[in-house]
């Protein structure tokens, strides 16, 4: 793995040889996808546009720069907001709204 030209993005030359000699040093595996999977809670983008023909692969984020260190505070685990939860009550309103909806519906065709 090493730097872009630029500064801004990392390249993972061969991610097979990544996987297998660095991750284990760093994490309790060698899962080249896992890995993957945690730069993304982490708000890094895989680069789109990058020549992946040599079998590279290429990450981004806007806080991560070569000779920037005091951009690293900024690199945070993003939480996804738990889906709201409905109140039991809330959920027989719906149910209610719902019921009356279709009994409507059938009076009219009824009509």
């Amino acid at each position: 793995a090493g730097w872009s030209d630029d500064g801004t993005t990392i390249i993972v030359k061969n991610p097979q040889t990544f996987a297998l000699s660095h991750l284990p040093r760093y994490f309790k595996h060698s899962n080249f996808a896992s890995f993957v999977r945690q730069l993304n809670i982490y708000g890094w983008q895989k680069v789109k546009d990058h020549d992946s023909s040599d079998g590279s692969v290429a990450f981004h984020h806007d806080s991560f720069q070569r000779g920037r260190p005091d951009l690293l505070g900024d690199i945070k685990r993003s939480y996804k907001k738990p889906p709201k939860k409905h109140s039991i009550q809330e959920e027989k309103k719906e149910e209610h709204a719902s019921f009356n909806t279709r009994f409507d519906e059938i009076q009219q065709q009824m009509d």
